[in-house]
């Protein structure tokens, strides 16, 4: 558990750390770094006056899709980096996303507690606090790609661009639905 928030302030030492590991061990620890972003992806978005027949169920399912987008996106990252000629493994690539989502899911956190918790009557703009969590997941998807494509920033701008245009979509969305509905 070193490399959890390690990677947050010390992205190389921690990657260098991940590379050392076990395959096995490393995609374990991969794969309870999704499932807790999925608890906590299912955690932020609950609504608790909706009618909810099976909240267990419902959790497990946002569980398991958001397992099946880590794996899928390291599939195609993987696919892509040995195209482009880097030495990147499956774990490798999986690890570099599944610590990417370490940002993101203590910005959820926070977000939860503050939002949900302590000040929901205060009026703040939370989103701020999500996109600071996506753009230092980028720094750690960046050092990583870059530590495995022999430090050529094109192609590891060409390695990470599915997850780009996965977070641009997201934000035109949202910034679709923000000028529909205010």
């Amino acid at each position: 558990m070193k490399s959890v928030f390690t990677i947050l302030y010390d992205t190389k030492n921690t990657l260098d750390f991940l590379d050392d590991q076990d395959e096995i061990e490393l995609n374990i620890k991969s794969m309870f770094l999704f499932i807790f972003y999925g608890q906590i992806v299912y955690f932020k978005n609950i609504n608790i006056d909706g009618e909810t027949i099976h909240p267990v169920i419902d959790m497990l399912f946002t569980i398991a899709f958001i397992l099946f987008l880590g794996t899928l996106f390291s599939l195609v990252l993987h696919k892509i980096n040995s195209w482009l000629g880097g030495t990147a493994s499956y774990s490798d690539v999986f690890s570099i996303i599944s610590h990417a989502t370490i940002p993101i899911t203590i910005s959820l956190i926070i977000i939860f507690f503050f939002k949900f918790l302590l000040f929901s009557e205060v009026y703040f703009n939370w989103k701020i606090i999500f996109y600071i969590g996506v753009v230092v997941g980028f720094k750690i998807l960046i050092q990583g790609f870059l530590r495995y494509n022999s430090s050529k920033y094109l192609k590891m701008l060409l390695n990470i661009s599915p997850i780009v245009l996965f977070y641009v979509l997201i934000l035109m969305s949202s910034f679709y639905t923000y000028i529909t509905y205010y």
